[in-house]
């Protein structure tokens, strides 16, 4: 929205000039350091709301990130997660949820509904999408297919669960 307002203050100070410059009765040569003063400081001012907006969303992930990696709950259910994944058998790629205790299936839910949580926030532009794919895109890949049968038995109920970490793993994995 920043950007489209940049581009139309630029566009109608190009139209002014093309005004001023066609018309008969040009502009006072002292009224134009008023006039590309004025542009300029309105220029500037959005391109400074732009960059502050954008460093926003990158010092937001970053704390998201952060707070993540130092959670003790967050820790404690990836560590559940982690010997589920290690102590599967080698043939099986995903965890059968139906035959897990409920730890696991506890921790399971607070993983995943953490990860859609993070993908809510991509979708919605409130997260830097490049700076998590670059930290977090091996984890939530791999954690959408050891789950991939119980999200897509969710999503058999209800079409809207885990749907933005689907649509996520899909983006991503191409």
């Amino acid at each position: 929205m920043l950007g489209f307002c940049i581009g139309v203050v630029a566009g109608g100070f190009i139209l002014f000039l093309l005004y001023e410059w066609l018309h008969p009765e040009p502009l006072e040569i002292k009224n134009w350091p008023l006039t590309v003063g004025v542009f300029t400081a309105v220029i500037g001012w959005m391109v400074s709301a732009w960059v502050t907006l954008r460093n926003s969303i990158k010092q937001h992930t970053f704390n998201i990130w952060l707070q993540t990696r130092c959670s003790a709950k967050y820790m404690e259910h990836a560590e559940q997660i982690n010997s589920a994944y290690f102590a599967r058998n080698a043939g099986d790629s995903q965890l059968d949820m139906t035959t897990a205790d409920v730890t696991l299936k506890q921790s399971a839910l607070y993983v995943l509904n953490h990860s859609e949580f993070i993908a809510v926030g991509i979708r919605t532009g409130d997260l830097d999408e490049m700076m998590v794919k670059q930290t977090m895109r091996g984890m939530m890949c791999g954690l959408y297919e050891f789950f991939r049968d119980y999200i897509e038995q969710e999503q058999q109920k209800n079409p809207s669960t885990y749907e933005h970490l689907t649509a996520l793993y899909h983006r991503w994995k191409k």
